[in-house]
This record gives C-alpha cells, structure tokens and sequence, in this order.
C-alpha cells in the first residue's frame, strides 16, 4: 500500500507510477506480455509517469484523465520515446454541462489539455485518439463510465475502436469484468488475452459483490 501525505504532489505521483510500474513489469515476467494500461481521472498522473520506469506498456487507455501532459514535459517526450498508442475517453456533461457548476469548467479545461497532449503528439508522429462518447451516439455517461449501466458497450467500443490492435475472442463477454487483471496462479502462467492486463478489477469488486442489485442489461450478441 502507498500512502502520501499530499496527494497529487510530484513525490506522491513518482511514488505511485514506481508502484504501477513493478506491477506491470511484474505480469511481464509471469505472462510474457506488455500491458495495455487503463487509468481514471486522478490515476491518469502516475500513468502517465509510470512509462518512465517500465518498457513493457503496450498503449495507454486513460478514461476522463485529469489532464494530459505538456508537449515539454519528460512524461510527454517519455511516452512519445516509446511510441506508445494513446487513447482517452470522456462522457457526457461536459459541452452539455450547466456553467453556472465549476466542475463543467474545469472539465472542458482538463479535456483541453487532452486535446493539446493530442495535437502535439500526432504531430511529432505519435498515436493519440480523443474519444468524446457523445460524438459516437454513446450518451448519458458520467465520471464513472465503467460503473453505467451500459459498461458493456464502452467495454466494446475500447476492445474495438479505443485499441485496435485487440481483437475480440470468443471467451470475451464485451463488459468491463473483463477488463481487470486476472489472479496469476503459476509463474508464467499466461492470461487469456491481452485485454485481461487492465487494471479496473478494484473498481468492480463493489459492483460485483452488491448481489442484491439487478444485473446490468446486456445487448444480443450474434455469432
């Protein structure tokens, strides 16, 4: 467990990448795999940071990041060095959010920054996709997309369009469950697919162990 008692402090974030680095280098060691790396809101700092201490992330996915680094930051040149794919994802009100709210600001800043990170990135040859889910007909989604009620189809939309380079398997139901790390029972013990390496299974627990709750509706799926 890491404690800092500033959070969002320079030696807070150092801190937590060091720790998401090990942990990415050790599925590396066991799976023989690099990592796809998917981080939330505040997670998006260590994340990005985190490419400074690992060679083995295969792309970012950062869902509604609290902004991106700048083109002169050595998480930025890092990322770029790497040429590692990014790919962030935003929600609803944000462009529809009520101004008289200081968050809605905040948020059309911070998805500013994803812009610029993108602009600057695509230009000097990396790979950088701002997703805006309203823009793909996906609507209604807030700050935890993960926790809606259409999970699946961000859980979708991320496999196939946010990372082309998975393609879907038949042993992946499409919801974000599946998107988590899976228990490493044996020493390169090899997971059923790359997609399994993201780390939203803490996220999920309080989902899945609220038995009570009605289960989340689920969309035909042909084949």
């Amino acid at each position: 467990e890491i404690s800092c008692s500033l959070v969002g402090s320079e030696m807070c974030i150092r801190d937590r990448a060091k720790a998401v680095a090990a942990t990415i280098d050790e599925v590396y060691e066991r799976t023989g795999k690099n990592s796809i790396l998917v981080t939330h809101s505040q997670g998006g700092g260590p994340g990005w940071t985190a490419v400074q201490y690992t060679d083995h992330i295969a792309a970012i996915v950062a869902i509604e990041p609290g902004g991106a680094p700048g083109a002169n930051s050595e998480d930025f040149k890092t990322v770029l060095e790497k040429n590692i794919p990014v790919t962030m994802y935003f929600g609803d009100y944000i462009d529809n959010g009520d101004p008289a709210i200081q968050a809605t600001m905040m948020w059309q800043a911070m998805r500013q920054a994803c812009y610029d990170f993108r602009d600057a990135y695509n230009e000097q040859g990396g790979n950088c996709t701002v997703v805006n889910l309203p823009q793909e007909g996906i609507t209604g989604n807030d700050h935890f997309m993960f926790q809606d009620l259409n999970n699946d189809v961000i859980a979708d939309h991320i496999e196939n369009a946010g990372v082309p380079a998975l393609r879907r398997r038949s042993n992946i139901s499409g919801n974000f469950t599946h998107l988590c790390i899976h228990r490493i029972e044996q020493p390169r013990q090899v997971a059923d697919d790359s997609v399994d390496q993201n780390a939203l299974k803490p996220f999920l627990q309080p989902i899945n162990n609220q038995k009570a709750a009605p289960p989340f509706p689920r969309r035909p799926r042909s084949g």
